[in-house]
């Protein structure tokens, strides 16, 4: 039952804010959750200001503003568990925000999460939803010594986006206008060259879950993915139909008999 602006989740207020806390916790800490909408709907809001108190932090350090005890920095921990498995989580919060800042053409100002609907559950039927974070670093670590790339949980959308594009490869089919706008918006706060990795680590991936018989060659596959950056970044979107409203007739039409 809803009062007011916020969900109860038929909990008292003590284990609404422990659940709330265990919820962001654990989407910093992996990237993506799942639960159900009503709950991270909640937690995205919760989400939301974590993020945006990290990023007025790091704008006062950056102009040596800032002290290793903040009015932001206490209210972040206020509002995460940092205990136990999530000791280094604190420092997680502020290197992904870090990497977004140095990595972003722009300054996301809000929007810094994002929920997919899934099917309801089987057992209850309830709605379910995946919560994650949308600058959350596709690439964990690169081994130079092998060349493995280690990538991260989450970024589901980005993953189906380019599974979609290996689809229409396949099959010779052009890239839907749906699928160039979503990614051409993934992309908008990114630099070209951190987002060509990004895509370029997922096709790796993918090509080897579909074609594991089949040997890619680098250097088409290289143009292949130039040429979907080009398609991404020189997307524009279609002029919007304008409406003409009323109209000042001079004479009545004549009638049609």
């Amino acid at each position: 039952m809803t009062k007011g602006l916020a969900r109860k989740l038929s909990r008292t207020k003590a284990h609404r804010t422990a659940l709330l806390k265990n919820l962001v916790s654990d989407l910093f800490q992996h990237g993506s959750i799942v639960s159900t909408h009503e709950k991270c709907m909640e937690a995205r809001t919760l989400a939301e200001r974590v993020v945006s108190m990290c990023n007025k932090d790091i704008a006062l350090m950056k102009n040596d503003q800032a002290t290793l005890d903040t009015v932001y920095r206490r209210n972040i921990q206020s509002r995460l568990f940092l205990s136990g498995d999530n000791s280094k989580l604190l420092k997680k919060v502020y290197s992904i925000c870090n990497n977004n800042v140095e990595l972003q053409e722009k300054a996301r100002k809000s929007g810094f999460t994002r929920v997919l609907h899934l099917e309801p559950r089987l057992n209850d039927g309830a709605r379910q939803s995946i919560l994650e974070l949308v600058d959350y670093p596709v690439i964990d670590t690169l081994d130079t010594d092998t060349d493995a790339v280690k990538l991260h949980r989450g970024n589901i959308k980005l993953w189906l986006l380019v599974k979609t594009v290996l689809y229409n490869e396949a099959h010779s089919l052009p890239h839907d206008q749906l699928t160039l706008k979503n990614l051409h918006t993934i992309a908008a706060y990114k630099t070209k060259e951190a987002f060509a990795k990004e895509i370029g680590a997922i096709r790796s991936v993918l090509l080897q879950e579909i074609y594991n018989d089949k040997p890619i060659v680098p250097e088409q596959e290289t143009k292949t993915l130039d040429a979907l950056i080009t398609q991404i970044y020189n997307y524009t979107k279609p002029e919007a139909l304008q409406r003409r409203g009323f109209q000042v007739m001079q004479e009545r039409p004549p009638r049609s008999i």
